[in-house]
């Protein structure tokens, strides 16, 4: 399901592209280390520049070790916003902004044997785990574009 959403959020993005190139607004799709993406920038001055940005990516895998089956679920989404200002007029560009994060890592175990820690065996049945990250989170950055 959200493979498909990412698929349809490039096709409109694409699409509007192309209408809305001579109007001092761009769109633009990409894929990165936060998953698909898409870019909505609209200038506000011949060197500045407001981007808003969303980024999805879920991926799911499952390893088994000795002591069981450990399973890790990556779910990422941000939203960001930020100024871009080109100092020297060109495509380089110096940002920043703000992320709003809802990504999320979660693990989880079932565990057949004795897990080892230290020197010390311990029985455990189960292991549940999250990583999360700071809900809003300052950006600055610089790059070509």
């Amino acid at each position: 399901m959200r493979i498909l959403k990412a698929g349809f959020v490039g096709v409109v993005v694409g699409a509007l592209s192309v209408c809305s190139a001579d109007a001092g607004v761009g769109v633009a799709a990409k894929v990165g280390t936060l998953g698909f993406g898409a870019d909505l920038t609209v200038g506000v001055s011949e060197r500045t520049n407001v981007r808003l940005m969303y980024n999805t990516a879920s991926y799911d895998f499952v390893r088994d070790e000795d002591e069981g089956e450990v399973q890790t679920d990556f779910d990422w989404q941000s939203y960001g916003a930020l100024i871009d200002w080109h100092p020297a007029g060109g495509g380089f560009r110096i940002s920043a902004g703000l992320f709003k994060n809802d990504n999320v890592v979660d693990l989880t175990g079932d565990l057949d044997d004795a897990v080892n820690l230290g020197g010390i065996d311990f029985a455990l049945s189960a292991l549940v785990g999250q990583v999360t990250f700071e809900e809003v989170a300052p950006y600055i950055g610089f790059g070509f574009g």
